[in-house]
């Protein structure tokens, strides 16, 4: 049985969820992702913009040139995210053998799973297929 490990509130405009429990110098990007759980798969078009951490949280924002964003997200233990639901498309479906939620608002998508006992947030205008193999494709970086 698979038991979801972050809890979802659906309203009628939102949904929180709570947790449970231009170029940029890539070698810079390698020496700061050290330590983290990253796709291998981003869309060609993409380049790292930056990497934010804090304490268990990091937020990696990929770019291109159109100025359109994937903002990758892990999630803290005990921390809430907010997804405004109201006329959104929301599905429910397994990820790497992990329940994941799906929302689709404006023709943007947020992915909401897990990996390795770890919450992400992927948003990004993509389709749910792109945002499910990036979510597929996550490993380790030692």
């Amino acid at each position: 049985m698979h038991v979801l490990n972050f809890l979802s509130e659906v309203g009628e405009k939102s949904t929180t969820i709570r947790i449970n429990g231009g170029e940029t110098d890539y070698g810079r990007f390698i020496e700061e992702a050290q330590e983290m759980y990253l796709p291998a798969y981003i869309p060609e078009e993409y380049l790292n913009e930056s990497i934010e951490k804090v304490g268990n949280y990091y937020l990696v924002t990929y770019i291109n040139d159109a100025g359109n964003m994937i903002r990758l997200q892990k999630l803290p233990s005990g921390s809430s995210v907010g997804i405004d639901s109201e006329d959104a498309l929301v599905e429910q479906f397994f990820i790497n053998g992990e329940l994941a939620q799906y929302f689709l608002k404006n023709e943007i998508g947020n992915l909401l799973f897990k990996f390795n006992e770890n919450a992400f947030l992927i948003t990004a205008p993509l389709t749910k297929v792109e945002l499910i193999k990036i979510a597929e494709s996550m490993q380790y970086r030692e």
